[in-house]
């Protein structure tokens, strides 16, 4: 939230560890393009 400004919610369910993200109907192209950049500068590191 912090450094890409997107809200995430935090998933511990059984054996289950996720994040969960919800786009809206007004969520833009351009939000879109940060999240994925969001995902894999995370995802790299």
């Amino acid at each position: 939230m912090a450094e890409y400004q997107i809200h995430t919610v935090s998933i511990k369910w059984e054996n289950v560890n996720a994040v969960r993200i919800g786009p809206q109907v007004y969520t833009t192209t351009r939000d879109l393009d940060r999240f994925i950049e969001a995902v894999m500068k995370i995802a790299a590191s």
